[in-house]
C-alpha cells in the first residue's frame, strides 16, 4: 500500500506519513494490549462477582467475542489521540496555544468519555482516561519541541 500511496504525496507529506502510520499502528496495538491484560480481567472479575452464587456464569461465544471486539476497538481508537492531536496541529485546524488554554476541559472530557465507554467500574475508567490524557499531553509536548 505504501508504494501505491507514496508517489501521490508531496515531499513534506512523505516526511510525516511513514512515522504517523507506524506510530498509529503501535498506539492502536498498545491500546488493545492494555485492554486485554489490564481491563478485561477486571471486567470479567466484576461480572463474575456481581452474579448471584446460584447462577453459573456462562456466556454465548458470540456475545463474548462481540464484547471483546468492542472493548479492543474502543481502547485501540482512543489510544490514537496523540496522532489526531498532531494531525490537527499540523493541518492548522487548531494550534498548541488553544489546546493548552483548553487543557482543563480536555482532561475532564477524557474522563467523561471514558466514563461512558467503560461503564463497568473505576479501574477500567482510569486505565482508559489517564492514558488518553497523557497521550494528549505528549502530543502537545512533541509539538512544542518541534517549534
Amino acid at each position: 500500500m505504501w508504494f501505491f500511496i507514496k508517489p501521490a504525496l508531496y515531499k513534506n507529506e512523505k516526511i510525516y506519513a511513514l512515522p504517523l502510520i507506524v506510530g498509529s499502528i503501535v498506539l492502536f496495538y498498545t491500546g488493545i494490549t492494555l485492554a486485554y491484560f489490564l481491563v478485561l480481567p477486571s471486567i470479567l472479575h466484576f461480572f463474575i462477582n456481581v452474579s448471584p452464587e446460584s447462577v453459573v456464569p456462562m456466556t454465548a461465544i458470540n456475545s463474548y467475542l462481540s464484547f471483546l471486539l468492542k472493548l479492543f476497538l474502543v481502547f485501540g481508537i482512543t489510544y490514537e489521540i496523540q496522532v489526531v492531536t498532531f494531525l490537527l496541529i499540523l493541518m492548522g485546524i487548531i494550534n498548541t496555544q488553544t489546546l493548552v488554554e483548553k487543557r482543563r476541559l480536555i482532561v475532564v472530557g477524557c474522563f467523561f468519555i471514558a466514563m461512558f465507554i467503560t461503564q463497568t467500574g473505576t479501574i477500567s475508567l482510569i486505565i482508559l482516561a489517564i492514558p488518553m490524557w497523557l497521550l494528549f499531553e505528549i502530543g502537545l509536548l512533541g509539538e512544542n519541541d518541534g517549534k
